[in-house]
């Protein structure tokens, strides 16, 4: 009974040992780190194409520009300008259409979140700018709900960069 009394600790000890590694514990060696279940973030690279355009109206001169942003290749938001300079007492039949054509167009979609439509007048420049983060418009629903026009776009959201460039080439734009 003596010897009982006396391994009590190492048995103790033995039990403690085997409650917190288990009965058959792996050598160190053995044990593997658990895998970190936080991916590593992906780094999202900020990168924006820039298509011009210009024309030579009966009243004047049209600049289109337009800004494409595409983080990883994929079309995130595009900005598109329109900048219509007149010449001294001339009117632009193409700014007038254009004018109705943005007025209805912010009419219909001034209150979607990723819309925005600006317009800067002076005497012989006018600037019409529109911004869409396309991450955040839902194009269908948009167009289901127009009063006056669809908005029609030559892009879509997460569309390949490339795929966007050639088509603004083939409209006679110059993309860098």
């Amino acid at each position: 009974m003596a010897s009982f009394i006396f391994s009590l600790p190492s048995l103790y000890d033995k039990v403690r040992d085997i409650k917190y590694n288990g009965l058959f514990p792996k050598n160190p060696e053995e044990i593997e780190k658990e895998p970190d279940d936080t991916p590593e973030p992906i780094e999202e690279v900020s990168v924006t194409t820039t298509c011009t355009r210009s024309e030579t109206n009966e009243g004047g001169k049209i600049l289109y520009k337009v800004v494409f942003s595409h983080p990883n290749g994929k079309l995130k938001s595009v900005i598109e300008t329109t900048e219509y300079t007149i010449d001294e007492g001339k009117t632009m039949e193409k700014l007038e259409t254009d004018n109705i054509y943005y007025s209805e167009l912010n009419a219909d979609f001034r209150n979607y979140r990723g819309f925005t439509l600006t317009n800067k007048y002076s005497e012989e420049k006018t600037t019409i700018k529109l911004e869409l983060d396309l991450s955040l418009l839902d194009i269908k629903a948009m167009n289901k709900a127009a009063s006056f026009q669809p908005l029609e776009l030559k892009y879509s959201f997460n569309q390949k960069a490339e795929e966007i460039k050639q088509i603004y080439t083939k409209d006679g734009y110059v993309c860098n």
